[in-house]
């Protein structure tokens, strides 16, 4: 026989399952801000013509943001 939940069971059960909005927006939030960042620092290589830092900030942009699609599709989606 099948187990009778109660309103008040099932909102806990979920609650404690699945994560809440506001931790799933301050993830995507943090990969955001780190984004925005590292573009901020690639412009500013630009507009110094620092070829060092412009090398290093493109590959560090290449990685990241594979990187942060992955692990905010997970986090989201909450792969268990």
């Amino acid at each position: 026989m099948a187990k009778e939940w109660t309103r008040k069971e099932r909102k806990e059960h979920v609650s404690e399952k699945y994560k809440s909005l506001r931790s799933k927006l301050f993830v995507m939030a943090v990969a955001l801000i780190i984004f925005l960042l590292l573009l901020y620092g690639l412009f500013h290589a630009i507009k110094t013509a620092n070829t060092d830092l412009l090398a290093f900030l493109i590959v560090a942009l290449i990685i990241f943001i594979p990187l942060a699609i992955f692990f905010i599709d997970m986090y989201w989606f909450e792969y268990q």
